[in-house]
């Protein structure tokens, strides 16, 4: 079986095995907690069959087969209550043992994933280096025989080719020899991904049997204490029993097609599984957004009722969140301090939150290391202040430490921004030479790395900071640190912005799902298509600043009119802003306006359109 393949599998049985375990947890869950009384159960079995019948697979069709309406007996159960509740608390936390594998599980198969796709770019790169060298070594040799047949040619003529011969060939072989040291690295790396993916799937694949067997077992037991009450159930009973011995899942494979399959969360059935209302058009075409399955995008997410509901679950991108969410108190003060001028310097003063964090989490961190952190930030916010003043003259921070081990942590990722937007707010934006290149190193690094962890929400804050700092260059013209950047590779890169498009209207989707409360209307529709328009004019105009090729940018913005439903006059504006990036960046004032008539002409015609139909 090829790599693929393998990779095939273990993604479609780790969702299943992740689906599967999350409706077994909530039938679990709904027994345990909905049993203190004849009504109460009643209602929790019938939602209990709901969601089965809802989410299709093997629960479905195993209660299925005991061919007894459960709800005409809820009032036998309350009779065993305590007995059973017993085994369903047991089958819990069973179940959660079983969960608790699935996090180092993935996070092992992302590391090797990372691993092969560094190695297969190490083992490109040498390979275009060997064939260059090999090229060469020809052109050589070729000079070198013309030589020989040229009798006018002299013999230090001759002797300098065949020394350039040399070099070139001893040029060639080691990178030769380097091919196959990097080809053997990758090849290593391929058999270790292989092997990682096959013991996964045999774990995920125990995992899944290991769940059914929970689910089955509970519900075993159940009839076990209700044939105990209930004499009139035996046929019943061994009806049951019957069919649980012989279920199987098709093929005794969990990855072939079959009843477990539906189990899955597909477009099929999405919609049955979460049966949300739209409450606004965004909201309406936020389930076509699906870049976030192969962009490299970590999402900012925020609190709500549905993760509320479940805390328990884990995200692979957020690792130690709640001592993320403390260290974030922090944060929240520091442009206040550094915008302060003013105010007099403290050595001993705390941020907000920081002895809480200690306390709270030193046990488990380590208070040394979180000292230190505390330490770090305290030194930041005063280096900040004072450079903010002298406008970066000296910073040894970026000449003694480095600033890849710096950025190597989420939260100093944050804090970098934070500290970037602090110079725009203190209106510190303007830079001598030095300070300018000092600042240069430090945004271009917190970019390469925020855009290589997928950070997409700090990469857009950046992207709007860098317009607003400058130097002053020897024609007396602004020089400002957007410029500077534009040679950086990121900007070829067509996935960043998607990401950034996807991660922008993503947030706008979230915004309108908190304000909006009623079915979307047709003038709802009209100021949400704005709002995406208004979007993707802004990102279209970093495009072109940032010189992505102008076909690209036009392939981009009929994907996404598309995707998102935009009018067409929209559309047409987009691609004649793409069209005419150089006229319109000189004149974007106009263009604004231009826009915004034309916005509003769009909206009549929409409406009057809505009235007739």
């Amino acid at each position: 079986m090829n790599i693929k393949q393998l990779a095939t599998n273990f993604d479609v049985l780790y969702r299943r095995v992740n689906d599967r375990s999350k409706v077994t947890e909530f039938m679990l869950g709904q027994l345990f907690e909905r049993s203190e009384a004849e009504e109460k159960y009643h209602k929790a079995l019938e939602k209990i069959s709901g969601q089965m019948q809802n989410s299709g697979g093997d629960m479905d069709d195993l209660v299925r087969g005991v061919k007894i309406d459960l709800n005409q007996r809820a009032q036998y159960y309350k009779q065993f209550n305590q007995s059973y509740k017993h085994d369903v608390e047991q089958a819990i936390n069973e179940l959660r043992q079983i969960q608790s594998q699935f996090k180092p599980l993935i996070q092992d198969v992302l590391k090797m994933d990372k691993e092969i796709k560094i190695s297969c770019d190490k083992y490109d790169r040498q390979k275009e280096k060997t064939v260059r060298a090999s090229k060469e070594y020809e052109e050589s040799a070729i000079t070198l025989e013309a030589l020989c047949w040229n009798k006018e040619c002299n013999i230090e003529q001759r002797s300098k080719a065949q020394h350039r011969l040399n070099s070139q060939l001893q040029y060639k072989q080691e990178n030769e020899s380097a091919l196959r040291q990097a080809a053997t690295i990758y090849n290593q790396a391929v058999q270790s991904y292989c092997t990682s993916l096959q013991n996964g799937i045999q774990q995920l694949t125990t995992s899944y049997n290991q769940i059914f067997s929970i689910a089955k077992d509970i519900v075993m037991k159940i009839l076990v204490y209700e044939i105990s009450k209930t004499r009139n159930l035996q046929y019943d009973s061994e009806q049951f029993f019957k069919q649980a011995e012989i279920y199987l899942d098709p093929q005794n494979d969990p990855t072939a097609p079959g009843p477990s399959s539906q189990i899955g969360i597909s477009k099929e059935n999405y919609l049955k599984v979460n049966s949300q209302l739209n409450s606004s058009f965004l909201r309406s075409i936020a389930d076509q957004i699906s870049l976030n399955h192969r962009l490299n995008i970590k999402r900012e997410t925020t609190a709500s009722s549905a993760q509320v509901e479940n805390v328990d679950s884990f995200d692979i991108f957020l690792a130690n969140q709640e001592f993320i969410d403390d260290l974030k108190g922090v944060t929240i003060k520091l442009i206040g301090k550094v915008n302060n001028k003013n105010k007099p310097k403290n050595a001993d003063e705390q941020p907000a939150g920081v002895q809480q964090m200690v306390n709270k989490y030193k046990d488990q961190y380590g208070e040394q290391q979180l000292i230190n952190t505390y330490s770090f930030i305290k030194h930041v916010i005063q280096q900040t202040q004072e450079q903010q003043i002298k406008g970066w003259k000296n910073i040894p921070e970026l000449q003694k430490r480095n600033l890849d081990e710096i950025f190597d942590s989420k939260f100093f990722r944050e804090l970098g921004c934070i500290i970037l937007e602090s110079f725009r707010q203190a209106g510190c934006s303007n830079l001598n030479s030095y300070g300018f290149k000092n600042m240069h190193q430090f945004t271009q690094k917190l970019l390469e790395i925020s855009q290589k962890e997928g950070e997409l929400t700090l990469v857009k804050r950046i992207i709007t900071m860098i317009s607003t700092i400058y130097t002053i260059d020897e024609h007396e013209k602004r020089f400002f640190l957007q410029d500077s950047l534009i040679s950086m590779q990121i900007w070829k890169q067509i996935d960043l912005w998607e990401g950034l498009i996807y991660t922008t209207i993503e947030s706008e989707i979230d915004k309108s799902a908190m304000k909006d409360t009623i079915q979307f209307s047709n003038e709802q529709i009209f100021k949400d298509k704005n709002v995406i328009y208004s979007n993707l004019l802004t990102l279209t105009l970093n495009m072109i600043n940032f010189k992505v090729d102008k076909q690209e940018i036009k392939n981009i913005l009929v994907k996404y009119a598309r995707v998102f439903s935009l009018y067409d006059l929209q559309a047409q504006e987009l691609l004649k802003f793409a069209e005419n990036d150089d006229q319109f960046i000189i004149c974007s004032s106009i263009f604004i306006l231009l826009t915004i008539s034309k916005l509003k002409l769009i909206r009549k015609y929409c409406l009057k359109k809505s009235s007739y139909i």
